[in-house]
């Protein structure tokens, strides 16, 4: 085998061009490109945990909502066993009232005693027949005074008293 010769190594200086320098447009260019870029990437980001905390706050709200209502439907069902007529009369029993029945209705007076006379009818007067003062301020509104008038059944009060202490109450205004 034969021996390749090789070029004899030359010494070659390193050559040097000269090179346009770069244009300030070019510089400019590149760094607007650069600020939008990142301006872009921080408000992809913004954007992206908004989103974020934007689907917490809707899952927060959606669970506050099914509770919300788990709550109205306890309420409703436990109104409604209230309102049960079994739960009204236990009720009444520990208030002390008992149920009416036939024998324990007691009569306080007999009804063929009692006697109609004037100074004691059967039947009370309750509408007072005199026209009623109106203010002002039911004048503008159309509206009149109204007045009630209970009648005890079992007090043995006489109708003139009844008429006077309406009378008195009239005066008053009370």
């Amino acid at each position: 085998m034969r021996k390749k010769t090789q070029p004899k190594k030359s010494y070659r200086e390193n050559v040097r061009r000269e090179s346009d320098p770069l244009p300030w447009k070019y510089c400019f260019a590149t760094l607007a490109c650069g600020v939008v870029i990142v301006g872009g990437l921080f408000w992809a980001a913004k954007t992206h945990f908004a989103s974020i905390n934007y689907c917490i706050r809707n899952a927060d709200l959606k669970k506050q909502l099914s509770e919300l209502e788990a709550e109205k439907r306890r309420l409703i069902f436990a109104k409604e066993i209230a309102l049960a007529p079994a739960e009204i009369k236990k009720a009444a029993r520990k208030l002390g009232l008992v149920e009416m029945t036939a024998l324990n209705i007691q009569s306080t007076e007999d009804p063929g005693s009692r006697t109609v006379s004037e100074s004691n009818p059967l039947v009370l007067k309750t509408v007072d027949a005199r026209p009623v003062e109106r203010t002002k301020q039911a004048n503008a509104a159309g509206m009149g005074e109204t007045r009630e008038r209970r009648v005890d059944k079992t007090s043995k009060e006489s109708v003139a008293s009844i008429d006077a202490r309406e009378r008195k109450l009239s005066k008053t205004g009370k």
